[in-house]
């Protein structure tokens, strides 16, 4: 992806269609968030999409745990 950010797929299941769906979970900095939403819409425009403020991110490309 051009935000260089990974993906984490999960097995969901959806509980009014009844039918299992892969749940994606992205964590991307601020800057990033509009090109982001821009490539969910491009690649589902129907997608169920959550957007939520982390306070803090660990990891490789944000801050290390001390």
């Amino acid at each position: 992806s051009s935000l260089q950010r990974g993906v984490t797929v999960l097995e969901g299941y959806g509980f009014h269609t009844e039918r299992p769906k892969g749940v994606l979970i992205c964590v991307v900095k601020n800057v990033q968030l509009y090109a982001a939403k821009t490539a969910v819409m491009k690649a589902d425009s129907a997608a169920f999409t959550m957007i939520a403020d982390c306070t803090e991110t660990y990891g490789e490309g944000f801050k290390e745990l001390l």
